[in-house]
């Protein structure tokens, strides 16, 4: 090859090194700021199993929602580990839970229920929603019902010359009140209320474990029992611990036995978050409060 007028091969070995040397750069330059632009993108984790947890009584359902939806649409892990240890909560709270599991499973990851040393009431409601259901042989589980519990404080305030006068909008407005006595009319209110919620948890619980209701009524009257004899009425699949629930998760995931377990990053709120949720709380709790919850 002869060399360029004016030009000696050197230069052109060093023109051409000069221009792949700056194509290099073009291209380093354009990974590097795809990836900038990508690091808010959906990861691919499938070789992970996500965990989380349901603990303590359930009144705020968002910290569990979040967390599962995470696992769906950021994490997209194949398989999630529900550990609960609850004895329940509120009705609404509970209902929540159950039906973003339900919603889980629609998006195609499997989820599977492992019940610690309390998964009663609202705790088993969260349960049922899952593929699988696994509980230690002593676990507490079980409590099918609600229950409504209203003090009165009135007959003290009375003696210690304590009165409320109270201006409502309806007879029933103030039904729960802790300042009267109830009346007959506020207790066949509330008998409603709480037949209806039953009736929604018994209806969860037969369509899920597939027992008739006829047969799941001597089981829903609020009785607790222990992991071993839920097994035995079918409210749960199998007996076993954490490590075994997780051993589950894996095989039903497709995943080896190496698969780690991953949490959701957490969420944390500021004080003054904090502080704006807990008057919104106040706020709006009514008189009334109707819960899945083991006495």
């Amino acid at each position: 090859m002869s060399a360029a007028p004016g030009r000696t091969r050197r230069e052109l070995v060093m023109s051409g090194i000069t221009l792949g040397l700056i194509a290099l750069g073009v291209l380093l330059f354009v990974g590097m700021f795809a990836g900038i632009l990508g690091r808010g993108a959906p990861s691919l984790s499938r070789e992970r199993v996500g965990l989380v947890e349901v603990t303590g009584v359930i009144a705020d359902p968002d910290p569990v929602t979040r967390q599962l939806r995470y696992f769906v649409e950021t994490a997209r892990v194949p398989v999630i580990l529900l550990r609960i240890d609850s004895p329940g909560g509120s009705v609404g709270a509970a209902q929540e839970i159950y039906r973003q599991v339900q919603i889980t499973r629609q998006r195609g990851v499997k989820v599977v229920a492992s019940m610690g040393n309390v998964a009663a009431s609202g705790g088993y409601y969260v349960a049922i929603a899952a593929d699988s259901i696994m509980a230690n042989p002593g676990t507490l589980t079980g409590s099918i019902g609600v229950i409504a519990e209203f003090p009165e404080v009135d007959t003290l305030l009375h003696k210690l010359g304590i009165g409320f006068n109270v201006i409502t909008s309806g007879k029933y407005k103030d039904t729960g009140s802790p300042f009267r006595p109830m009346r007959a009319a506020d207790e066949q209110l509330l008998r409603g209320v709480i037949r209806d919620t039953y009736e929604q948890f018994v209806e969860a619980v037969s369509a899920a474990r597939h027992i008739p209701r006829a047969r799941l009524d001597s089981l829903a009257q609020g009785q607790v029992m222990t992991g071993r004899q839920a097994k035995a009425r079918g409210l749960i699949d199998t007996l076993g611990n954490y490590d075994d629930a997780l051993r589950l998760a894996r095989r039903m995931g497709g995943l080896g036995a190496s698969a780690r377990l991953v949490r959701a990053p957490a969420a944390p709120k500021g004080l003054l978050q904090r502080l704006l949720d807990g008057a919104s709380g106040l706020r709006h709790a009514p008189n009334v409060s109707v819960q899945y919850l083991m006495p």
